[in-house]
């Protein structure tokens, strides 16, 4: 009998299932990550899945996804020979430890980071020898994108870094809407002007609290060369907003990341903001750099976890959980909830380490699955049904836990916003205390200054009736002395008759000065009196650590009720393909026809959800080099740049033992073969080059340069060590086709296409060379090559 559909757990399975971990113990080693992946996926999945792939597609397919390119020939025969059952785990780990990994994940970074765009003041072979030391350094994700934020282009080992934000100009919206898409998974673009019209989720609030950190940032041209440019960054301006369409508005929006709290600014004295004050010739640098808080912030958030897992998911699996990738809210659910949930909460535990995730993804059995399924002959109706039925009291727990959730969060939205709106009516009495507030402290401060003033001026006063009197006093005792001296009896009676009057301006500036600290008093308390009004006031209304409390417990709360709404949205989705099998099964008996026709949709939704390998087209940069691999290019590339490396014999090589020369040569040897084959990649770029995830459709360009471009035809022609060249060493047919297919297909080949081979070759006797490029060019054109699978 054949074997019925195996379906999700159910809710008491998986109750069962934590039951009986809990009751191991904490002192049982926890699962690997990627085996706890599977074990979700497993209970996830509805239906069949589709069997582990093969040796020969599994060696490359990791090829491609690791590497950037097709295995070699000797290389796939080594693999498919080998039978130890840890294989494909070493294999992973060594294209992992390997200089090609740091090449390809270079290019990647580059098209996700850049997408491709044109240099402006940091060159692309710049950009990618910075990407390419920091994966050399296994440098941590979150690090390299705290780099890309807050690089001013200035400092010369992050330079490059800085190419984000100078190739979009640094033009707020562009960098706003990217940051949202790259960092968030949210694309914002359509809540610039108002809230989202189909997102509920995307607020035109949380678009410019993103752009409140980058508003700031602009382009300064470097003052000795200005064909050099940095970032400066001032220490003014607010983003202000107002919806086209509802009139709601927002002033001085704080900084925030997306569905986040809002950033509380210093407040720095006047006339020191700057570290670098703005000039013509200097580049402002404020003592508090927005850019840098977002850089500081961003780790924080829940939404750039699940995006940076979602893709890194999306990476080698074809499809993000949530597809696309850049949209994520909970009207799009991700196939897996509990599998984003594990793998976004495991990133800071495995250090955001690339290697470390990419490593524990393609170990899962989702990834190694096939791409190709069987339909089943029958299906069991009553195993069906049974799981309808499950599905059916499932949700009625899911519904009702998603409800009491949707309640906890209502709750706590509802005090975050009778908060808010205490604080908004508060506002209509709180100005005008506020005012009374700020005119007394002018009167105060002008009080004062004039008291400080005349305090000045009677001390002043006071010193020269002081010095004005002894002199009157010494005058005197001369004048007593000498009475018979005219002149200096006179002059002792001037002296005298200064120094009353000096006494009595002394006098005036001491009243003045009473009179003036009498009057302060009065102001004083007429200060401290609107400030207890204020306070007051204060006193009945919520804090800012208070609204910072509430406003966490609201975001808490509802991360809680999307988790639950997810939930739901996957129990749906799997009732709905349980129901399609159900239907199948029935046209199996009725309809053979509609049967097969509803199979591939089938397979497509089980493609979706990870059950069965995604066909995926090569990227430009995966065609470019597999084709080079293929062609034989890259080996003779190799062995020109280790001949290189021999000549130079730098240090770390001459230094190396015997047992690790092969990998430090690779290490030192590999930047050369990127340098040397860096102007063919780029021209199958400037065809091929979409935007990462963007779908695979051939142009008439396209055609063309495969079928009459330079390059390919030299690449193609017989010389040492290429492709075509061993093929032609090749006396049997058989050898030429086994040849062929494993360097092209990772693969031998079939019986069937080694006598194809067999029957061109006998007919191209006279001209075997140019049929066997032709053939390796056909061979090269095929959908098998172009797709990874």
């Amino acid at each position: 009998m054949p074997r019925p559909y195996l379906f999700g757990s159910s809710l008491l399975a998986a109750s069962l299932l934590w039951f009986v971990n809990s009751a191991i113990g904490a002192d049982t080693p926890q699962p690997s990550l990627h085996e706890r992946i599977d074990r979700l996926m497993e209970q996830g999945s509805v239906g069949p899945s589709a069997p582990i792939c093969s040796d020969a597609d599994f060696v490359r397919r990791v090829w491609l996804d690791v590497a950037g390119m097709v295995p070699p020939a000797d290389e796939v025969r080594a693999f498919l020979a080998d039978t130890t059952t840890d294989k494909r785990a070493k294999l992973i780990d060594r294209l992992l430890a390997s200089p090609q990994f740091n090449r390809h994940m270079t290019l990647v970074l580059d098209a996700t980071i850049n997408e491709r765009r044109a240099d402006k003041g940091v060159t692309t072979p710049d950009w990618q020898i910075y990407l390419y030391k920091s994966l050399t350094e296994q440098k941590p994700l979150d690090q390299l994108l705290r780099e890309v934020i807050i690089s001013d282009g200035v400092d010369a080992n992050l330079r490059p870094a800085a190419k984000f934000m100078l190739d979009r100009d640094c033009e707020p919206n562009v960098v706003t809407r990217d940051l949202g898409r790259l960092v968030f998974g949210m694309d914002l673009q359509c809540a610039q002007c108002h809230d989202h019209p189909l997102v509920d989720d995307y607020l035109q609030a949380d678009y410019y609290g993103l752009y409140a950190f980058v508003m700031r940032s602009t382009v300064f041209p470097d003052p000795k060369n200005k064909q050099i440019r940095q970032i400066a960054e001032a220490a003014e301006g607010e983003a202000n907003f107002k919806s086209v369409f509802t009139g709601n508005s927002g002033e001085k929006v704080q900084p925030r990341l997306p569905k986040g709290l809002g950033t509380f600014e210093p407040v720095v004295k006047k006339g020191y903001e700057y570290v670098v004050k703005p000039s013509k010739e200097a580049r402002a640098v404020p003592k508090y750099s927005r850019r840098q808080q977002l850089a500081g912030a961003f780790e924080k958030s829940i939404h750039f976890r699940r995006n940076l897992a979602n893709r890194l998911w999306a990476q080698v699996m074809g499809r993000g959980l949530v597809h696309p990738v850049d949209n994520h809210h909970p009207a799009n659910p991700p196939a897996h909830p509990q599998v984003l949930t594990l793998l976004s909460d495991e990133l800071p535990a495995l250090k955001y380490d690339l290697r470390n995730v990419l490593r524990e993804l393609l170990l899962t059995n989702t990834y190694q699955r096939s791409c190709e399924i069987t339909a089943p002959a029958n299906s069991d109706l009553a195993t069906i049904e049974q799981q309808l039925s499950q599905f059916a009291n499932q949700r009625t727990e899911l519904v009702s836990a998603k409800e009491q959730k949707k309640a906890v969060w209502n709750e706590s939205l509802a005090k975050l916003e009778e908060a808010r709106a205490k604080l908004t009516e508060a506002a209509k009495t709180l100005n005008p205390l506020k005012a009374a507030v700020a005119a007394a402290q002018a009167e105060v401060a002008k009080a004062k200054a004039a008291v400080t003033v005349a305090q000045a001026d009677a001390e002043k006063k006071k010193t020269h009736a002081v010095a004005v009197n002894t002199a009157a006093a010494k005058a005197k005792e001369a004048a007593d002395l000498l009475k018979d001296d005219k002149v200096l009896v006179e002059a002792a009676a001037k002296i005298a008759e200064r120094a009353k009057a000096v006494t009595a301006l002394e006098a005036a500036a001491a009243k003045k000065t009473t009179s003036l600290t009498a009057a302060l008093e009065p102001l004083q308390k007429k200060e401290q009196e609107a400030q207890a009004a204020v306070d007051k006031e204060l006193a009945t209304l919520p804090t800012p650590a208070q609204i910072t409390e509430l406003e966490t417990a609201e975001r808490n709360a509802n991360a809680v009720f999307n988790d639950a709404q997810y939930a739901v949205a996957d129990l749906e989705t799997r009732e709905s393909l349980t129901k399609l099998l159900q239907q199948y099964a029935e046209l199996q008996v009725s309809d053979v026809a509609a049967a097969a026709r509803l199979w591939n949709q089938l397979v497509e939704e089980l493609a979706n959800r990870g059950q069965i390998a995604l066909l995926k087209p090569l990227t430009a940069e995966q065609f470019a080099l597999s084709t080079m691999q293929a062609a034989g290019l890259i080996s003779v590339q190799q062995q020109a740049a280790e001949a290189a490396v021999t000549k130079s014999a730098p240090e770390e090589w001459k230094k190396a033992s015997d047992a690790d020369k092969p990998v430090v040569m690779k290490k030192l040897s590999e930047p050369k073969v990127f340098e040397n084959v860096r102007g063919q990649l780029a021209e199958f770029v400037r065809l091929y080059g979409g935007l990462p995830g963007q779908d695979f459709q051939a142009t008439v360009n396209q055609a063309l340069f495969f079928g009459n471009g330079s390059i390919l035809d030299t690449w193609l022609k017989p010389t040492p060590g290429n492709l075509v060249a061993r093929a032609q060493e090749k006396k049997e047919p058989a050898e030429v086709a086994d040849e062929l297919y494993h360097a092209l297909f990772a693969r031998p080949a079939t019986a069937d296409e080694t006598t194809a081979i067999s029957d061109y070759l006998k007919e191209r006797k006279e001209d075997r060379p140019v049929a066997l490029a032709e053939l390796t060019w056909a061979l090269l054109a095929s959908s098998e090559f172009r797709f990874n699978h």
